[in-house]
Order: C-alpha cells, then sequence, then structure tokens
C-alpha cells in the first residue's frame, strides 16, 4: 500500500562473474516496478587493489546496457575510491565527465564516503575528506551549473 516510494534497480558496473547468465539485464524486473536504474563505479577499495581504466571507461562499458535496458533516468547510486595519490584526480576526471553531459541520462549522483578496518587489519578510506586536495578537488567539481538545481524527487 505504501504510494510514496522511489525506486532503485542498483548494479555494479562490472558483473561477476562475468558470465552470460549473469548480466545486468537478467535481473531487471521491468519498468513497471522501477523508477530510476542506479550503477556504482568504483575505484580501489582496499589497499593493493587496482586502479581500473577510470570512470569514463567504466561507463563507456555499462552506459549502452543501461541505457537499452529502460528510459528512466540514471542515478550513480555510489561512487568512490581508496585515498592515495591517484584519488583526486579520478573524482576530478569522473565529475567532468558527468558534466560534459557524455552520459546524459546521469541524474543524479550519490559519492561513497566511508572509512573501515578490513580483515587483515589495513584500512580503507574512501572518504571525501580523506585529505584536503580531495575535498577540494570534489568541491571544485560540483561547483557547476550542471551540479546544482532544486531537487526533484520524481523521474524524468
Amino acid at each position: 500500500g505504501a504510494d510514496n516510494l522511489t525506486w532503485f534497480f542498483h548494479v555494479d558496473d562490472s558483473s561477476q562473474p562475468r558470465k552470460p547468465w549473469n548480466s545486468i539485464r537478467s535481473y531487471y524486473p521491468g519498468d513497471r516496478y522501477v523508477d530510476w536504474v542506479g550503477v556504482s563505479v568504483y575505484g580501489p577499495l582496499t589497499p593493493g587493489d587496482p586502479w581500473g581504466p577510470g570512470f569514463a571507461a567504466d561507463m563507456r562499458r555499462v552506459y549502452p546496457e543501461l541505457t537499452s535496458l529502460s528510459s528512466k533516468p540514471i542515478a550513480l547510486l555510489e561512487f568512490g575510491a581508496l585515498q592515495g595519490r591517484r584519488k583526486a584526480g579520478g573524482f576530478k576526471a569522473a565529475l567532468r565527465s558527468v558534466a560534459s553531459r557524455r552520459f546524459p541520462r546521469i541524474k543524479a549522483i550519490s559519492v561513497w564516503s566511508e572509512s573501515w578496518k578490513n580483515g587483515d587489519g589495513s584500512r580503507s578510506n574512501l572518504r571525501i575528506d580523506s585529505d584536503r586536495h580531495t575535498l577540494k578537488t570534489y568541491r571544485r567539481g560540483v561547483d557547476r551549473r550542471v551540479f546544482t538545481s532544486r531537487p526533484r524527487f520524481r523521474p524524468g
């Protein structure tokens, strides 16, 4: 009976295992049940994880699949990376990519800003304020007209 909810279908940009049965399309319940299509795109999450090709390359791979799946708006629901030398540059490149409207169906972004202790005793710091340079880069990146508007809570 709840009629005031917004439903997201949320996937990772890279399905594991990479098998035909494990495609995004295999899990999509249909536009009738979903208000938004969400995707997570990460840099490294734990010490020793490699940096991948980058946000734009990851999105170029998954975006066509998301847009062919549905006409619903797309939200970048989790976006983050482990603290390190490349974090600020990764945020800068990703925000520029979205601001350029290269991926025009992206209508919302949520940054994963969390820190935790891993099982091996190492720490994963994905916080947006993990260092001054990253925070400054993020603030500059989102200080663009494309990222500011009146909030809308309905797809469209």
